[in-house]
């Protein structure tokens, strides 16, 4: 299946899509949709990959903190995966867009056979015009749900379909020399040559997580990597912000 169109890869953090009211940021997923249409109309294929899940399934159990028990979070992520794709779904069938649910694991990635199908199948809803709205398989998978926030997964996406560009959503205006949260003097990078492999680059990513989420700047830096890796331009930028 041969490539025509430019392709991008948005990841969308917990920070991000979860929501105090109903546990999803309508408004946030709305303006996202948004900006996916526009892009859409420009002839652009978008895959999202969201987090959310577990936070739209706290709060349906009615947790006010993320669970320590793998079970619990599994549960949770199960309750909350329907929720969060029916909020997508609303938002684009406003401007008659489909979408699809797709859940991927790293064992997906890892394992040839099932990487080629789900490439195939991801190529497939693109060429039909359909926008991919993939998770972590997190009721059944333990490393995303534990530690990645969907990051290094989103990362790998970026090669799964080919992207040109892998745009990821946080909090943040981008990334900082240090955590800004914990910082008054940390500096905005407005640039890293992933390339460079130096100590530097560890330290630079040594940033916290939500308390909805395990990602944090370490695992956007290996997801850039493994964007990079692809091709794919890498920008972290910050989603609550409609200019960027």
């Amino acid at each position: 299946m041969s490539k025509q169109q430019e392709r991008w890869v948005i990841k969308a953090g917990s920070s991000l899509v979860a929501g105090k009211d109903d546990g999803i940021n309508k408004s946030f997923i709305k303006d996202l949709v948004l900006q996916v249409q526009q892009l859409l109309n420009e002839g652009i294929q978008v895959v999202i990959v969201s987090s959310g899940a577990v936070a739209k399934g706290m709060h349906e159990l009615d947790l006010t903190e993320r669970p320590d028990s793998l079970n619990l979070l599994q549960a949770a992520a199960a309750i909350g995966q329907l929720g969060l794709i029916e909020g997508y779904k609303t938002e684009f069938s406003n401007f008659e867009i489909k979408t699809a649910q797709v859940l991927i694991s790293h064992d997906d990635i890892a394992n040839r056979t099932r990487y080629l199908n789900a490439r195939n199948s991801l190529l497939t809803l693109l060429e039909l015009g359909v926008v991919p709205i993939i998770n972590e398989n997190d009721s059944v998978s333990i490393e995303e749900i534990s530690f990645g926030d969907n990051d290094t997964l989103a990362g790998a996406i970026v090669g799964l379909v080919d992207a040109d560009r892998f745009i990821m959503l946080t909090d943040e205006e981008g990334v900082f020399s240090q955590d800004p949260k914990k910082h008054k003097n940390a500096k905005l990078l407005k640039q890293i040559n992933l390339d460079d492999q130096s100590i530097e680059i560890d330290q630079i990513t040594e940033g916290s997580a939500g308390v909805l989420g395990r990602g944090g700047m370490k695992t956007k830096i290996k997801a850039a990597r493994l964007s990079l890796d692809a091709g794919a331009q890498t920008w972290v930028a910050n989603g609550n912000d409609r200019k960027s």
